[in-house]
């Protein structure tokens, strides 16, 4: 049986505003259009070169003095300057970093060219020749200088010369970024203290797939700094812009054929410290070509990698067991250790072609990924308030595939640029099967174990005893997770000039796609420890396994433990601190799962309930006028209508009905749900002089619910019902943003920055309530229900508030007489506040005169803490030094208080200790052309992640993956 509903959320005079933005541009181009000035013009276009070595030079700004109209260089260091009345003009060209060139040009046809070719200052300076790393930030300063937006910009020399392991370490690097990691290495990005899902992350300016069922996140570790040309880290929206970036948007742009050939080779081997294993691997192959008159450019490359991200891990659970509200005793929920032995291989490609033609370009971009993870978890775990002991190993194999790919389309007719294409983005996660073996140890603990309050007290008062630790139950399950999106979108830009001093582009243009998602789980087992079909299963194991039949007699029903195990030496964590038993013999698991394959029944409960698939479509338009009054302001008002319809399949069960193991009595319910957000985006930068200026940014953006708490499903248990909220809103955030910047040759780049977010229905957990009268006419729920517990993720009514600072400078020391203008320095600090007001609801009794005689009353306590993934400080310095053909780059990463674990009670909120690590990159040029060695020391000081009680100081979550070091040769045709 299948339901469906269609809920509107639309904003009533959404509309009318969007009737009133399409009027308002329709004739501001009636009253604007006839002012332009139709006598003679021309164009002045050209392409600023480095004269060193002829290569582009990306954000170079030329400038007309008598007209005061400007532009910024492209990604091949073209520019065009349209509009321009016939005559005499001084053009300057700048780049900071290199010398200034004034020039005399005469503007008298259609077109006129005027190339340049800047020289690097330093050259004049010294005989030297500027180092690859040089070139790098002097490339990333000017596209932050030039930029329209507020952005951080990483170039290719950078990521290309010294590159990190993944694309997401290269963006920890950057202000106000952090990481999150999975055995060390950078997966996900959290930006100005705001979780991965608040972020955007895009190739080709197009969104990338989600890489999980749950929510909108995207896994970075799949992407290759080989590939890339370019990163950019965009921090305030504009109205060209996709709004789901309340914290900030990334860009990976790929790298694409220059005009000379290029043929790239790396082979690296690597070294794992934490399991002593030198079985890390990379392959890169890599080149391009231009062909047809230099018109059509293809570059490919293809990744492999294997890489052993095995590492431990400790997760403690604190609670309160009293009815105390501030000071109580604070004891142990659970704690859990694990030895994780993680391989991951990856095989990437790249092919992007790009095809020039008069006036236009057309470009086809395409990236693929897939990662093969092969898992085996050996893991305990303690639980002191129900007095028992569990082992386990758990192993599973999985693999994702993410595809992007982008046909994109440049043209100008006459004045008028467009740019358009269609996209397409897809990921796949599959775990075809994941097993799971455990057994458990009843009355584990001595009585001062059961009340142990830290990991000391109760790892002394374990039993530890295997021979008492049952089989309890075997299990496997297999899931299928799909995202797929397809879209398209058209740009126009038109430049008018109003005034002798004011000129502007004017910017508009729209997009449409769809987006299907799908999320399918099945869920087998066995109960060993049952009678009846656990018994059966026992039987059949003790007939046919050596290893149990000369263990346990014939007529046993139940498997002890310490007979899957082997003689190992216990495993000691963080010098001691947690200790793991012996190991679980996978050969001895691994032969008793292959006679569970005849046993396993499925569990329907767990495959069905949280089975889901939807649809989403999303359109918006934009308008965005770029207005310069002269060389020293620029003001950028603009506006940007969303709108999105989701319409999700879920399921609404009930298993109180039946048992759990032959059947679940459900409905499929679909729910349509539509709303429209109208975006305004204000950007103002004042140029003071040639070497500062100040930018000002006014923004609204958005994040939408994930994909797992908008699904209409609820499951209905015999005491309480879990349920999601299908009409949760999107976050709506008003963002303030101020920057302050120095820029000159010596300087390099100095950055201040502050901003402000003020976030509404910020989505969380709210805690228990009960069903009432309402929710039943509101939701649909069962009559029956009313007064039954629920808990619900809601829209909070409070508004969020992050706030914080960001300094960062870059700079080189090209001007020094001695050994110290070899090196290059980038230092970023980030500190960073919030405060949200979140609702904590408490189900306390009330008892009657009559029946029921005892209800539930729900009891409100609002408490004030800080964002998730919020944290205090970040620092970075990355010290880089290239001579005589040595390339080196010493980096230092600090982050410290990171928001891990919120809590009602202050005495149970956790956050990160402070975490320091090292890393070094040294390459060396070989007397062969083109041939170097490299050599990366990753984690060199074997830093812990750890997150602590923030009251005491006490341990919630450990994680120790160690250092790894990679050894590699490397050959280049540039």
């Amino acid at each position: 049986m299948i339901k469906k509903i269609t809920y509107f959320c639309t904003n009533k005079s959404v509309f009318m505003q969007i009737r009133v933005v399409l009027t308002s541009f329709i004739c501001f181009l009636f009253f604007t259009i006839p002012t332009i000035s139709w006598s003679q013009s021309g164009h002045l276009k050209g392409q600023i070169l480095d004269q060193g070595n002829g290569e582009s030079l990306i954000g170079a700004t030329v400038f007309l003095v008598e007209t005061q109209k400007g532009e910024v260089t492209d990604f091949d260091g073209n520019y065009d300057i349209g509009s321009i009345k016939y005559g005499t003009y001084s053009v300057i060209t700048s780049y900071v970093g290199y010398v200034s060139d004034t020039s005399t040009i005469q503007i008298g046809s259609d077109v006129t060219v005027h190339n340049v070719s800047l020289t690097v200052e330093s050259m004049l300076l010294h005989e030297v020749t500027i180092s690859a790393q040089a070139e790098g930030q002097i490339a990333a300063v000017n596209r932050q200088i030039s930029d329209e937006n507020i952005k951080n910009v990483v170039s290719a020399k950078r990521i290309q010369e010294v590159p990190d392991a993944n694309a997401a370490e290269t963006l920890g690097r950057l202000s106000g970024v952090s990481l999150v990691r999975s055995g060390g290495e950078g997966s996900k990005v959290s930006i100005r203290g705001l979780a991965p899902v608040f972020n955007k992350i895009q190739i080709e300016g197009i969104k990338m797939a989600s890489t999980g069922e749950a929510d909108r996140s995207t896994d970075l570790s799949m992407i290759s700094p080989y590939m890339l040309e370019t990163i950019e880290l965009s921090k305030a929206a504009m109205a060209e812009n996709e709004g789901d970036a309340i914290g900030g948007s990334v860009n990976f742009v790929l790298r694409s054929a220059p005009d000379d050939p290029t043929f790239d080779v790396l082979l690296q081997t690597g070294y794992a410290n934490y399991k002593k294993r030198f079985n890390n691997q990379k392959i890169v192959i890599g080149g391009s070509k231009r062909t047809i008159g230099k018109k059509f450019g293809i570059f490919a490359q293809m990744d492999l990698d294997q890489r052993d991200r095995s590492s431990n891990s400790v997760n403690i659970n604190y609670i309160n067991r009293t009815n105390l509200l501030d000071s109580f005793p604070i004891s142990m929920g659970s704690l859990s250790v694990r030895d994780i032995d993680l391989n991951v291989k990856r095989a990437g490609a790249t092919v992007v072609m790009d095809y020039k033609m008069k006036d236009g370009a057309i470009k086809l971009s395409n990236f693929g990924s897939l990662i093969h993870k092969n898992e085996a978890n050996q893991y305990e775990l303690f639980n002191p308030f129900y007095n028992t002991h569990s082992y386990g190993l758990s192993q599973s194999n999985n693999n994702l595939i993410i595809y992007n790919s982008t046909l994109k389309i440049e043209k100008k007719i006459k004045n008028l640029s467009l740019d358009g294409g269609v996209t397409f983005a897809f990921s796949q996660y599959n775990a075809p099967e994941n097993t799971n073996f455990y057994a458990t140890e009843t009355n584990a603990f001595t009585p001062a174990g059961t009340l142990a309050s830290n990991p000391d007290s109760l790892f002394s008062n374990s039993r530890n005893d295997l021979t008492k630790a049952i089989v309890q139950q075997v299990d496997k399950s297999k899931t299928l997770t799909k995202e797929g999106e397809k879209g398209a979108y058209i740009n126009f830009l038109l430049p008018l000039t109003l005034s002798k001093n004011i000129h502007m582009k004017f910017k508009f243009g729209g997009k449409y796609k769809v987006l299907n998602k799908s999320y399918n789980v099945d869920f087998d087992k066995i109960p060993v420890a049952q009678s009846g079909h656990g018994s059966k299963f026992v039987k059949a194991s003790i007939g046919s396994l050596d290893f149990i039949t000369s263990s346990v007699s014939s007529d046993a029903t139940t498997l002890p433990y310490d007979i899957f195990t082997v003689p190992y030496s216990k495993l000691n964590f963080d010098n001691g601190n947690f200790v793991l038993q012996d190991k679980p013999s996978i050969d001895n698991i691994n032969q008793f799962l292959g006679v569970a394959k005849d046993y396993y029944f499925i569990d329907y409960v767990p495959s069905l309930k949280d089975d889901y698939n939807g649809e989403e479509k999303y359109s918006a338009i934009f308008a965005q006028p770029v207005i310069n009054f002269g060389k020293k302001f620029m003001f950028i008002p603009g506006v940007r209508v969303e709108s999105s319809t989701t319409s999700y399949q879920g399921v609404r069960g009930n298993n109180t009905l039946q048992n759990w193991d032959v059947g679940y009595s459900h409905i499929d319910t679909t729910i349509t749900n539509k709303n429209q957000f109208v975006l305004p985006m204000i950007h103002f930068r004042y140029k003071m002089n040639n070497w500062s200026d100040i930018r000002l940014a006014y923004t609204h953006t958005l994040a939408r619910p994930n994909f797992n708490v908008i699904v209409p499903k609820w499951d209905i248990s015999l005491n309480s019902v879990v349920w999601n909220d299908p009409f949760l809103v999107p976050s709506l955030s008003k963002n303030y943003d101020a920057y302050l910047s120095f820029y000159s040759n010596k300087l390099g780049l100095l950055t201040l920055g502050s901003f402000y977010k003020s976030i509404d229905n910020l989505i969380y957990n709210s805690g228990n309530t009960v069903i009432d009268s309402i929710d039943i006419e509101r939701y649909g729920f069962p009559q029956n229900l009313v007064g039954t517990p629920i808990s619900k993720i809601v829209n909070n009514s409070t508004p969020a508030v992050i706030y914080g600072f960001e300094i960062e400078w870059q700079t080189r020391f090209w001007y020094l007489d001695n050994f110290l203008n070899k090196f290059i320095l980038n230092i970023n600090y980030t500190q960073t506040f919030s405060d949200v007001s979140y609702d904590r609801t408490v189900l306390k009794q009330e008892f009657l005169q009559e029946p029921p005689y005892v209800r539930l009353v729900e009891e409100v306590s609002p408490y004030k803490e800080r964002l998730l993934f919020q944290p205090r400080n970040i620092f970075n310095v990355t010290l880089g030094y290239e001579n005589k053909g040595w390339t080196a780059r010493l980096s230092y990463l600090y982050q410290n208080n990171i928001f891990s674990s919120p809590n009602f009670f202050t005495q149970l909120r956790g956050a990160t200790a402070a975490y320091s690590r090292f890393d070094v990159n040294l390459s060396k040029k070989l007397p062969w052309k083109g041939f170097e060695v490299l050599a990366n020391f990753n984690n060199l000081n074997s830093a812990y992640e750890r997150d602590i009680l923030i009251s005491n100081g006490n341990p919630i979550k450990q994680q120790y993956y160690g250092m790894t070091i990679d050894l590699g040769i490397r050959y280049r045709l540039k």
